[in-house]
């Protein structure tokens, strides 16, 4: 939390209790969520068009982020016929198979398109979107989640096992403070990064001209 003074310890996972600030409340996904549903499941791939809205897939969910490659559309027509999976604005996407409970916020861009087979989390007015994805991501919720497998050799995520889930509630501008903080680290980790990503190619081709005699080097 930021700026708290006060604290106390609440039940968690496994019998054990956890401390959090005194003004935070524990919930479960189902009590703060308007609506938990599933993207589209029965037979997508018919769906699929050469014109139309965006319909974005498991492959596409990274944490906190969009992988725009290999975007797929469907219909005008089938994206009104699937309208309860029409993404709306401050919708959290969640993977269900594959790396189950990866987790981020609808860009704008995407808003008014549609998803196939993932779950699509609706958050009340006192909880912030981003938060939400940063705590969906974070070390707290995966452990939850990686208990509902049940050690099951193919991972899956439900809309129950989410309405199932714990999550610390801060006040609401609280929660906009700790996603602002996450995500301008994550910002600066990415920035670092592609830094080093550069200096590793510089270092590469100059060993190559090196070696090649490309550049020589005075003894």
């Amino acid at each position: 939390g930021i700026g708290h003074t006060k604290f106390k310890k609440v039940p968690w996972l496994f019998g054990k209790e956890i401390e959090i600030p005194e003004e935070w409340k524990v919930k479960c996904g189902n009590d703060v969520c308007t609506e938990i549903v599933v993207g589209i499941v029965i037979k997508p791939a018919s769906l699929y068009a050469d014109k139309g809205v965006s319909c974005l897939r498991s492959f596409n969910i990274h944490e906190d982020k969009i992988n725009e490659k290999d975007i797929v559309l469907i219909s005008e027509k089938a994206n009104k016929n699937n309208f309860k999976s029409k993404l709306r604005h401050d919708d959290v996407l969640v993977v269900r198979t594959g790396y189950p409970g990866t987790a981020c916020v609808v860009p704008k861009k995407f808003v008014g398109g549609n998803c196939v087979d993932l779950v699509i989390v609706r958050p009340d007015s006192f909880l912030d979107s981003f938060f939400l994805s940063k705590f969906i991501n974070s070390p707290l919720a995966k452990i939850q989640i990686k208990r509902m497998q049940g050690g099951l050799a193919q991972q899956h995520f439900n809309v129950g096992e989410m309405k199932k889930i714990k999550i610390l509630l801060p006040s609401l501008p609280e929660q906009q403070k700790i996603a602002t903080i996450l995500s301008n680290v994550d910002s600066k980790i990415t920035s670092q990064i592609q830094y080093k990503e550069k200096l590793e190619r510089l270092k590469k081709s100059l060993m190559q001209k090196l070696l090649t005699g490309q550049i020589r080097v005075k003894v």
